[in-house]
């Protein structure tokens, strides 16, 4: 379906299903499959990325959207209320009170706005779009009570600090069972260097689990550069194609430049919040040092 590159096959039992490459949308779209890139922020978070902008360079390529803003709804409200042309997927990107950021998708905008209602929007902090007031385990038991599906989202980043799930659980931070609660691993970020993403793929090749990929795109030249593909086109059968491992995900990291532009654009959303953000940093750092330092005594 996905013309694979010899060189970017990882295991002989996923080549079908994960590809380390620009996606061909044409190619794909000719054998009837749908794409999708899974996370894409907008200006309700911390993107400069217009929603109407967002649409319609998901029109151009060819592919449809799903808008996962941090702790935030009102994009995907938004693009829902145009009547786009092409597929939106309902979604959020939860930040962890302990650490890593899930991705959580719905095949409606009013069971979205429920688990936004109920759970999201008042355990947000004074720096709106960092770690709520939930950790990774309460927020998928709450997300459990929705016909959803959730995702760690770049589950080896970020860099010095803990946003991905595998990450924590490497380092001893959350217990190793717990990526066995969700219903998907992201192996494809755009944001994630290609190792990272080599490693995410590895550990969906050995635990079996389901597969997603996104590009991150906080600016729009990033919108696209990953894609998951199904054969369903409504969100519904989408997320469901997903859930039964019938996807596949094509797509690669984007340039260094990109991520520098990325990085001035988030630093630039956060400046308003910096003194609560600098507070939130600390509660969540502090006892990971503790620890560190308290085995270095033993």
């Amino acid at each position: 379906m996905i013309p694979p590159h010899a060189t970017d096959r990882v295991q002989p039992d996923s080549v079908s299903r994960i590809h380390l490459h620009q996606p061909r949308i044409s190619d794909i779209r000719n054998k009837g499959c749908t794409c999708v890139d899974m996370h894409t922020h907008t200006v309700y978070s911390d993107s400069v990325i217009t929603v109407h902008d967002l649409l319609t360079r998901a029109e151009q390529l060819g592919i449809g959207v799903a808008i996962t803003d941090h702790n935030e709804i009102d994009g995907v409200i938004e693009a829902c209320e145009t009547e786009p042309v092409v597929p939106v997927i309902p979604g959020i990107e939860v930040s962890a009170l302990d650490g890593p950021h899930i991705l959580v998708y719905f095949p409606t905008v009013p069971a979205l706005a429920d688990f936004f209602g109920r759970y999201v929007k008042d355990a947000r902090q004074e720096s709106p779009y960092m770690a709520i007031r939930l950790t990774t385990e309460e927020i998928v038991a709450r997300a459990r009570q929705y016909a959803c599906l959730t995702v760690a989202a770049h589950p080896y980043g970020y860099a010095v600090i803990n946003r991905g799930l595998l990450k924590c659980v490497d380092k001893g931070l959350l217990p190793p069972m717990l990526p066995d609660s969700l219903d998907a691993i992201e192996v494809i970020c755009g944001g994630m260097t290609r190792s990272l993403n080599r490693r995410a793929i590895a550990f969906t090749e050995q635990k079996a689990c389901g597969i997603t990929g996104g590009s991150d795109a906080h600016c729009l030249s990033a919108v696209g550069s990953v894609v998951t593909c199904c054969r369903s086109s409504t969100p519904e059968g989408f997320l469901s194609d997903i859930r039964e491992r019938k996807n596949r995900v094509a797509g690669t990291g984007t340039s260094l430049f990109s991520k520098g532009v990325t990085i001035g654009i988030i630093a630039g959303k956060y400046l308003p919040y910096t003194i609560p953000s600098i507070k939130i940093h600390y509660e969540q750092t502090a006892p990971r040092f503790r620890k560190f330092f308290g085995r270095l005594r033993k």
